[in-house]
């Protein structure tokens, strides 16, 4: 009797080994089709100062035959996901930009952010403060997930908690008009900045396409060596291959209603900077001028070259400056 018993016990013991062993090994204890839970939470240590209204995620499947999934969460915190069994990429973008729109989305390496177009001017809209985030493996196992960490590892979690780490990816343009003469004979003032790139590979946070231009407001603040003009954009960067220059226009809308314009390479500060996500353009000593640059003669739009490389600008109804 004893004999049997102690039978019983070691094939149960077999049994539950056996069980234990697969999971391990990873082998399917259940349809490889069925929903697992996930829950995926965003870690903002690359950029503590994110607040978006939402984040859109993207499991690009490993081999072939498998569909994308996507979801939208709310808040920056992240949320639960269902996804069946299987190996991933992972990528998420906020998705609360009305300044870019997405394209690419059938394949991790080339969903693609690209700036969008303001139909009034003809020039891109600024592209707002666009985070992304990747993990390059994911695999949703009946055990858990098994993912690669920011510094390359693996890490299995039982629970299913995908940790995702983003960061900005557009970059910020930071304009100064140091000691400027004539702020007096400024209505309004703004800047374009053109040669930044129209478009932005996520997973890789390579900027490229063709070049466009973006412009922005700019206002007159007194500073301790005189007065200057000071304004912001966000853009997608420069691809310095397909734009070896960058131009910043300086378009300035005088008192007496005439528009001028000067504009400036500054490509040295920019392929220069510190921290190609915030750059910092400064130009000093602009002096406008009271009213001594010439008419454009005839036509109803041009630009003729004018004192210390002002250029007059004559608009009619139909033309809306930057």
């Amino acid at each position: 009797m004893m004999i049997r018993q102690t039978a019983i016990s070691l094939v149960i013991l077999s049994m539950l080994l056996s069980v234990l062993t697969s999971c391990r090994h990873k082998d399917i204890l259940c349809p490889g089709n069925e929903p697992h839970t996930l829950t995926v939470k965003f870690m903002w240590d690359k950029a503590p100062e994110a607040a978006p209204d939402g984040m859109t995620l993207y499991f690009f499947p490993a081999g072939e035959g498998t569909r994308i999934w996507r979801f939208d969460i709310a808040g920056r915190e992240g949320g639960n996901v269902e996804i069946p069994q299987g190996e991933y990429r992972f990528l998420a973008v906020n998705n609360d930009l009305p300044g870019v729109m997405f394209s690419g989305e059938d394949a991790y390496g080339n969903f693609t952010a690209n700036t969008r177009k303001n139909q009034e001017t003809g020039l891109m809209r600024p592209t707002g403060m666009l985070y992304g985030g990747t993990v390059d493996h994911v695999e949703v196992t009946p055990c858990g997930i098994i993912y690669t960490t920011p510094e390359g590892t693996m890490k299995e979690c039982r629970q299913g908690l995908l940790r995702c780490h983003p960061d900005s990816l557009s970059c910020v343009y930071n304009v100064i008009f140091r000691r400027c003469e004539g702020v007096e004979n400024i209505r309004t003032a703004s800047a374009c900045l053109q040669g930044e790139a129209s478009a932005l590979r996520v997973a890789y946070d390579t900027p490229g396409g063709e070049p466009v231009a973006t412009a922005f407001p700019l206002e007159s603040i007194r500073l301790t060596d005189g007065d200057a003009l000071t304004g912001c954009t966000t853009v997608l960067g420069i691809d310095t291959e397909h734009a070896p220059s960058v131009t910043l226009t300086l378009n300035v809308e005088r008192t007496d209603g005439k528009h001028i314009a000067k504009s400036f390479d500054v490509t040295d500060q920019v392929v220069n900077s510190m921290n190609p996500h915030n750059v910092f353009i400064i130009i000093t000593g602009v002096e406008i001028p009271a009213g001594d640059t010439p008419d454009t003669p005839g036509g109803d739009v041009g630009i003729d070259v004018g004192v210390d490389g002002w250029q007059t600008i004559e608009i009619d109804l139909g033309t809306t400056l930057p």
